[in-house]
């Protein structure tokens, strides 16, 4: 079984604030920042170890401007849409062999998987 470090620590800070009044919105966030935080914000424009997420529900993988992406992300032609997120974010080797996200193993609940994207979509509406 495949188990993420900052996966736990969301689920377990979650579970520990559960009666704490936190709104979707924060446990999105906090599931998104345990995961993809250290490599990724939703800043545009703002390009860390990995390429900003803002506004990336839509597009095409692969076209944020001002970051060099791997071969393997800048030559697809998928779109980052709600099925593809899901099933990059659950098995990222599997669904586009050759990325740089490593070690990124993936996000093995689909209940976190879904707070992530509930998050980058909210995001990309802003």
């Amino acid at each position: 079984m495949r188990l993420a470090l900052p996966g736990l620590l969301a689920a377990f800070i979650l579970s520990m604030n559960a009666g704490a009044g936190w709104s979707q919105e924060e446990e999105d966030l906090l599931t998104f920042n345990s995961y993809c935080r250290q490599c990724h914000v939703t800043n545009e424009g703002d390009h860390r170890l990995g390429p900003s997420l803002y506004g990336i529900v839509g597009k095409e993988v692969g076209s944020q401007e001002g970051f060099n992406y791997s071969s393997a992300m800048a030559n697809s032609d998928l779109v980052w849409d709600e099925e593809t997120l899901d099933a990059f974010l659950e098995q990222p080797d599997e669904t586009l062999p050759g990325h740089n996200m490593k070690p990124f193993a993936g996000v093995p609940s689909a209940e976190e998987r879904a707070k992530i994207i509930a998050y980058l979509k909210a995001e990309s509406e802003d």
